[in-house]
């Protein structure tokens, strides 16, 4: 994993995220790249690293065009978004 990363920065945005709606979290491309100021090279560390910490606090997480379904629908990861996460119900 690339440490280039300002985890705190990084983890403040999370909670941020999950107090706004902690039962899905939408993360666009913008957000990284100009919110978060991460760079290209770091942006897949940063995916991982976010994989991570959210599939440990009990969520399904979605890159760019997978399907996923919440509430009661069939969705895509829009091509704008970075990931999609869902809080598992099991």
């Amino acid at each position: 994993m690339n440490y280039n990363l300002d985890f705190k920065k990084v983890d403040d945005f999370l909670r941020q995220k999950l107090n706004e709606n902690g039962n899905i979290i939408i993360c666009t491309y913008y957000e990284i790249n100009f919110k978060l100021d991460i760079s290209e090279n770091d942006e897949n560390s940063f995916l991982i690293y976010v994989r991570e910490k959210l599939e440990n606090l009990g969520y399904d997480v979605y890159f760019t065009n997978s399907k996923y379904f919440y509430d009661n629908q069939e969705k895509i990861v829009n091509t704008n978004e970075a990931f999609v996460a869902i809080k598992s119900i099991y």
